[in-house]
C-alpha cells in the first residue's frame, strides 16, 4: 500500500499568503497536488495543516485526505510536519512526501519512483531533473522510524543522508517547480498553460460533458490519426503529449451547441491555456494556420480523415458532403473551403507542392 504525505502547515512567509491555496485554474493548488498523488497511485492521504487550517481542508473536500494539525506550526521547521504525517500513515508500505505547492509533477512520475525501489532495494528516491532533486521523495516503511528517531541537523535532508537512497532520473520538469516566490508561482502558471491534462482529467471532461460511447472511440480513432499524421512531419517540432490530450478531448463536448468552444472553455478554467488552443479550431482554422504544421493543424486534418471510427481520404470525406449538401449552395461552399484548408495542411505534410 501506498501512502501520501502533503505538508500544508507552514506560514508561506516569503510568498506573503498561504501557497497551498493560491488558484491553478479554478482549483487551488493544494487539490491539484493532491489529485495527482491520487492519480499516481497513492491509496492513502495525509496532509498535515497549521497555517489557514480550516481553509485548507476546505479545499480538499470531496478527496479522500485525513488531517494532522501541527499546532506549533509557527515556532518549528518542516521536519515537524514530516514526521506528524508519517506517523498518520504507518500501515503504508510505502510513502510519498510533498509540500501542497508542488502541483505540477506528473502522475506518471511516481510509477518510475516505485520501480527504482523495487529494483535497488533503496530506502528512498528522490525524481532528479538534470541532476537536481524534485518531489515527490518516496520512502520505504522500514525506513520510517530511523526518519522519525533523527535529531541531527538538516531536518529530512540530514535524516536522508543516513539511509540508502537513491535518484530517479526523470525528464518532469514539473516535479521541480515550487511556489516559494510570486515569481516561482507565475512560473507554475505558465508551465500548466503549457502542459496537457492528466488522464483523470481528460476522463472527468467527458464524464462532465456526458460523452457516449460512440464519442469517445470517435476521439479515440482521431488521436490515432493525429499520431500517424504527426509520423510523417518532418522539419517542425510537434507537442505530441498536447496533440495526443486534445484529440482525446475535441469533441468532449458534442452534445452540446459550439462544442469546439465549450470545451476549450473547459480548458482554459483548469489552466491549460495550449489544449485549448488546439481544439478551439478543430472544426474551423483561422485564416493564420492555413497550409500550416502545428499540433492544432494536426488534429484539424485528422479529425477530417476519420468518420465514426474509419479511416477515410479527404476525397472520400468531403465528395460525401458534395451529396449530402447538393442544392445548398452555402453549405456547399463551407465544405470545400474546409477541404482546402485540410488539403493544403496534407500537402505540407507529405511535401506536395
Amino acid at each position: 500500500m501506498t501512502g501520501a504525505v502533503i505538508l500544508a502547515a507552514g506560514l508561506s512567509s516569503r510568498m506573503g499568503m498561504c501557497k497551498s491555496l493560491l488558484p491553478l485554474g479554478s482549483r487551488q493548488m493544494i487539490y491539484i497536488t493532491a489529485q495527482r498523488l491520487l492519480e499516481g497511485g497513492a491509496d492513502t492521504l495525509t496532509v498535515v495543516t497549521g497555517n489557514q487550517s480550516h481553509a485548507v481542508q476546505q479545499a480538499l473536500a470531496g478527496l479522500p485526505a485525513r488531517f494532522v494539525y501541527n499546532d506549533a506550526y509557527t515556532e518549528t521547521d518542516m521536519f515537524v510536519s514530516v514526521c506528524l504525517g508519517l506517523r498518520a500513515e504507518m500501515e503504508s508500505d510505502q510513502i510519498l512526501i510533498l509540500p501542497a505547492d508542488v502541483p505540477m509533477f506528473s502522475p506518471q512520475l511516481i510509477d518510475g519512483l516505485l520501480e527504482k525501489m523495487r529494483n535497488e532495494g533503496v530506502q528512498a528516491v528522490w525524481p532528479s531533473v538534470h541532476g537536481k532533486n524534485g518531489h515527490p521523495l518516496l520512502l520505504r516503511a522500514d525506513a520510517v522510524p530511523a526518519v522519525l528517531q533523527y535529531r541531527g541537523e538538516k531536518g529530512l535532508k540530514g535524516a536522508l543522508s543516513q539511509l540508502l537512497t537513491a535518484q530517479y532520473a526523470a525528464e518532469d520538469e514539473g516535479c521541480l517547480l515550487d511556489a516559494d516566490t510570486v515569481q516561482d508561482y507565475q512560473k507554475i502558471v505558465v508551465y500548466r498553460g503549457s502542459c496537457p491534462p492528466t488522464e483523470a482529467e481528460i476522463q472527468m471532461l467527458h464524464q462532465h460533458f456526458a460523452s457516449n460511447d460512440r464519442i469517445r472511440a470517435h476521439c479515440e480513432a482521431v488521436e490515432r490519426k493525429s499520431m500517424e499524421l504527426a509520423d510523417q512531419v518532418k522539419h517542425v517540432k510537434l507537442d505530441r503529449a498536447l496533440l495526443s490530450a486534445a484529440a482525446r478531448l475535441h469533441d468532449a463536448a458534442r452534445v452540446r451547441p459550439h462544442h469546439a468552444a465549450v470545451i476549450a472553455q473547459a480548458l482554459l478554467e483548469m489552466g491549460y491555456s495550449k489544449t485549448a488552443e488546439i481544439v478551439s479550431t478543430h472544426m474551423e482554422l483561422l485564416p493564420s494556420q492555413m497550409g500550416t504544421l502545428s499540433e492544432a493543424t494536426i488534429l484539424y486534418l485528422a479529425d477530417k480523415m476519420v468518420q465514426g471510427t474509419a479511416s477515410v481520404t479527404l476525397e472520400e470525406r468531403f465528395g460525401a458532403a458534395a451529396k449530402k449538401y447538393q442544392g445548398n449552395d452555402r453549405a456547399c461552399q463551407a465544405a470545400a473551403m474546409r477541404y482546402q484548408a485540410a488539403k493544403s495542411i496534407w500537402n505540407r505534410i507529405y511535401e506536395v507542392s
